[in-house]
């Protein structure tokens, strides 16, 4: 061996943890022209965080150029004096591209391989490296099961998953049937609790009384008894209360097991008090969740049918305050969700629709109005600027894409008829700041109505953003009149990632949607379908990626005045 600083080979062996054993044997090429080495065989298996219901086959893989780093895992001395044993990991990039029926998708994936080699160092001396890795020969399989189920109604007629809200903490999915039959009580209503993703059902609850439609309105989010399990806000919107005929109740449920914990009944007869209901966040600064509740055909000061939304109290049940529509016929109160803090005062802040709102003279083009949830001020309003387009009939809380740090809003404007397709339907994404337009999904079809729901769901096509399912009950597929249809847009594009489609006339499907991404790596997707009293869970198909790799690594070591190296090893 040299003397220190006196190199005559920089030579590294590579010992690649397999069986059977494989080696690689470099001479750095800053040194020398000369280099010998192996191809590597490597196996990976991972999951693919897509959403796919249908087949996918064939994977190409392509290398990223420029995408490797090491990491010095450890150093360790030898039996030979000045002798160590050095482990790296190298890092590298690749590109999966994914050919399935209908698209293709594209998933980029850093992968880890493993590397010791031997080296003769002086002390205190941290070697440093530099790899390249090439790809000589991949195969990459597919291997994907179903992993959808359905739900049923128990009546015939009982519009089973008109309305659904999921439970997060202990995972479950709540289940509107307004029309339900409760004895002799033809539309009492009832809710019914599955776990998920099993299926299991768990509870019912049933409305009192002929009428109520209970079970019309659903939300859930916030735990309000403490007992871990998120309650569930109930709307019965068409319950007599009294002498006063569809006035409305809320109930406010455990979600562990359906008891009640708080009852709010209305007295304005015909104000539907309980059509729209929404979990708030702590307004009122005591620690506890409150909550919102939303009669569309309200009368405040007259106004006919000019509708409003209470916000309560979930200590007490008390009211904060009241917010009322500002002209007759707007149906305020139509939709609601709490938003982000816009307002900069640590309090969430509350979004609302008007979808029968006229402003500017535009008939029906709808509001949206951004409130306070502090104080009740109104922030800003959004405006409708297309006749009949209904903006505001749906809305929902969109995680923040636009990097401003506050959730975004999600609207639906169902009777929109973009490019003159009449009452195809529009969906748009709202800057919870300021409620500048971030995007527009246009409807493709006439009549479909695409925005009548509308919710959030998970990143679908892998761009770091959550994507948005919306839906549009009155599309007929096939011909098939209202069997329903939902798309499945990228909220960064408004591409359609994928269509699903009901399967008869009549369904409804995508009445209700609702999405969740807690789970697992893949998107679960609940879409009611009350014409046929169903829910639908998409899980997509659970596929996992087998690789096999060859790889070429040339590994270099810089710091080659410090490193003694010996000739042979």
């Amino acid at each position: 061996m040299d003397k220190q600083g006196k190199l005559e080979k920089d030579l590294i062996k590579y010992v690649h943890n397999t069986v059977p054993r494989q080696e690689i044997v470099c001479i750095s090429a800053d040194l020398v022209l000369d280099s010998r080495y192996r191809d590597i065989f490597k196996e990976y298996t991972f999951d693919v965080p897509f959403f796919l219901t249908e087949d996918c086959a064939a994977v190409h893989c392509t290398p990223l150029e420029g995408t490797e780093r090491i990491l010095l895992l450890g150093k360790e001395p030898t039996v030979h004096r000045g002798m160590y044993n050095v482990s790296l990991g190298i890092f590298k990039s690749f590109l999966f591209t994914i050919h399935c029926a209908t698209k293709t998708i594209e998933l980029t994936k850093e992968l880890f391989i493993p590397v010791s080699c031997s080296l003769a160092l002086g002390q205190a001396v941290t070697p440093r490296f530099e790899a390249q890795v090439y790809l000589t020969y991949s195969s990459c399989i597919l291997e994907g099961e179903s992993r959808n189920a359905w739900f049923f109604g128990q009546q015939p007629g009982e519009q089973f998953a008109f309305a659904m809200a999921l439970g997060d903490a202990h995972p479950f999915v709540c289940v509107g049937s307004p029309s339900a039959r409760v004895g002799a009580c033809h539309d009492a209503g009832k809710i019914t609790v599955f776990s998920i993703p099993d299926g299991v059902k768990l509870y019912e609850v049933s409305g009192t009384a002929q009428d109520d439609d209970f079970g019309f309105a659903l939300d859930t989010g916030y735990d309000l008894n403490g007992d871990g399990w998120d309650d569930i806000l109930v709307g019965a919107p068409s319950a007599k209360i009294g002498s006063a005929a569809r006035a409305g109740y809320v109930r406010v449920l455990s979600g562990k097991d359906g008891t009640t914990l708080l009852t709010i009944n209305h007295t304005e007869e015909e104000a539907q008090f309980g059509w729209a209901v929404s979990w708030a966040g702590d307004l009122d600064g005591d620690g506890v969740p409150d909550f919102l509740v939303a009669a569309p055909q309200a009368s405040p000061e007259g106004k006919i049918n000019a509708g409003s939304v209470f916000v309560y109290s979930g200590a007490s049940g008390s009211l904060l305050y009241r917010l009322d529509g500002q002209n007759p016929g707007d149906a305020f109160g139509y939709a609601l969700t709490t938003i982000g803090d816009v307002d900069g005062d640590g309090i969430p802040d509350l979004a609302i629709g008007a979808p029968l709102a006229s402003p500017s003279g535009l008939y029906q083009a709808g509001e949206i109005y951004v409130y306070s949830g502090a104080a009740g001020s109104l922030i800003y309003k959004i405006e409708g600027t297309e006749f009949n387009a209904g903006l505001g009939f749906s809305l929902k809380a969109l995680p923040d894409i636009n990097g401003d740090g506050i959730p975004e809003i999600l609207a639906g404007a169902p009777g929109s008829s973009p490019g003159g397709r009449s009452e195809a339907g529009s969906a748009y994404i709202f800057s919870s700041l300021d409620g500048s337009q971030l995007l527009h999904f246009a409807g493709p079809v006439s009549g479909e109505e695409v925005g009548i729901a509308v919710t959030p769901v998970g990143d679908l096509d892998n761009d770091g953003q959550p994507d948005l399912a919306l839906g549009a009950p009155s599309a007929s597929p096939h011909n098939k009149r209202f069997a329903g249809k939902v798309y499945l847009i990228s909220s960064r594009t408004g591409q359609i990632l994928q269509v699903l489609e009901g399967q008869e006339s009549w369904n409804q499907f995508g009445w209700s949607v609702a999405g969740s991404s807690l789970l697992n790596a893949n998107s679960i997707l609940f879409i009611g379908s009350p014409g046929n009293d169903a829910l639908y869970m998409y899980q997509g198909k659970r596929h996992i990626m087998r690789c096999e790799m060859h790889l070429c690594i040339t590994l270099s070591v810089l710091q080659k005045r410090e490193i003694l190296i010996p000739a042979m090893l």
